[in-house]
């Protein structure tokens, strides 16, 4: 009963078994570097919208990009809405400002500032 040989990867690049011997080499360090090169000049240009839509869809469904678009906008906001604040608080009468008293508009303001 004959065996077949068993091949496999062992050191130097050589395919062992047990009838035979076979130096296989590696492909030559030029080969590498042209083929590098090559792939390189082939991804230059415009990334396709293909390739857009699968970044968008591998990061999350609908909900996902609605919660970072509102976060984004309220953040956008906040200062806006800081000196809005601060217009309101400075423009007051003083008669307003003491029937209100001075923790109604540093609580309002530490809301605003500390949103995000």
């Amino acid at each position: 009963m004959s065996r077949r040989p068993t091949a496999y990867w062992g050191p130097a690049s050589m395919v062992r078994g047990n009838h035979f011997r076979v130096k296989v080499g590696p492909p030559s360090l030029a080969q590498n570097i042209r083929k590098v090169v090559e792939d390189e000049k082939r991804a230059v240009g415009r990334v396709s919208h293909d390739v857009w839509e699968l970044y968008v869809k591998s990061f999350g469904a609908h909900g996902y990009w609605a919660w970072l678009l509102f976060i984004l906008v309220l953040v956008a906001l906040c200062p806006i809405a800081e000196n809005w604040w601060l217009k309101i608080w400075s423009g007051s009468s003083t008669e307003k400002a003491k029937a209100k008293g001075p923790v109604y508009y540093v609580v309002i303001y530490a809301a605003i500032s500390t949103a995000l």
